[in-house]
């Protein structure tokens, strides 16, 4: 039986710093490439049919900001700055921690649910940024493991129902799918620079359908092969380096930055570190 390492008030300090940096990390590679929000400049949102986003529209917020320069900083710098200020003083009371986990939360589910009906990245990836200030709200030390350890199981949930949904719709068993899903993804990109060379690459798999099935097929079993973090915690540095080999093929084919989902392999990196009463599982 292997003793699992307690979690104490030293090692949610470290998990904070690490997010922190990630955090930041992320924030300099949006800025680099004009991704926050006043750099967008947005002048229309798109529709998400689901009932968060139903009550932010309701407030009329989307709208105010895109004619509202001075609202997009302000934006930004809530979004931005709101987690050094956190870092700061949640430790100061339980009092304090809670207030500012709540307020984090309240800037966050209103600038990610703006931002991303604009013309950006979808919601699936600033999902990070919704639930990590929720647990950092938890004031106690055990409540704050278990959140941590909630949001391990539910990333695991977010690549293992995405393995599933392949099969269920059935482009596991179409060869043509990779392909049609490449050409459809990038026509624009295709069409306006043909000899870019991601475009020649992308063309090279699409013209090869046994490629792109096999691109398919391993995506797949790279997510599937996260249903083991639902028994053991011993094989999740091998599950750190297959979200990093998924994310890295994913921008390479796809195009698509999912980097904003990064924070959640912290979860896995301080699994090792259970509340007291768990010391002694596995």
């Amino acid at each position: 039986m292997k003793t699992a390492l307690s979690f104490d008030i030293q090692v949610r300090q470290r998990f904070t710093a690490w997010y922190l940096l990630l955090f930041y990390l992320l924030a300099a590679m949006h800025f680099m490439t004009g991704m926050w929000m006043h750099q967008m400049q947005p002048v229309f949102f798109n529709t998400r049919f689901d009932g968060f986003t139903w009550i932010l529209m309701a407030t009329d917020m989307h709208r105010w900001l895109l004619s509202n320069p001075a609202g997009q900083w302000a934006m930004d710098i809530l979004f931005y700055g709101w987690p050094l200020i956190y870092f700061f003083v949640y430790r100061k009371s339980t009092v304090v921690c809670v207030v500012a986990g709540v307020v984090w939360v309240a800037i966050n589910w209103l600038y990610v649910q703006c931002y991303t009906l604009y013309p950006t990245n979808s919601i699936e990836g600033h999902i990070a940024w919704l639930l990590f200030p929720v647990v950092f709200s938890f004031s106690g030390i055990r409540s704050f493991a278990f959140g941590i350890a909630g949001l391990r199981y539910f990333f695991i949930y977010f690549f293992v129902s995405a393995a599933i949904w392949k099969a269920v719709q059935g482009g596991l068993f179409n060869p043509q799918q990779m392909t049609g899903i490449l050409l459809e993804h990038h026509k624009e990109f295709l069409l306006a620079d043909p000899n870019h060379w991601q475009s020649r690459f992308i063309y090279f798999i699409a013209q090869r359908w046994w490629l792109g099935y096999a691109l398919y097929w391993l995506g797949t079993v790279l997510e599937l092969a996260f249903v083991v973090g639902l028994f053991t915690r011993r094989y999740d540095h091998w599950l750190i380096r297959a979200t990093i080999l998924f994310l890295a093929m994913d921008l390479l084919v796809m195009r698509i930055p999912y980097f904003t989902i990064l924070p959640f392999m912290l979860c896995f990196a301080f699994s090792r570190y259970q509340p007291a009463s768990l010391a002694d599982v596995e």
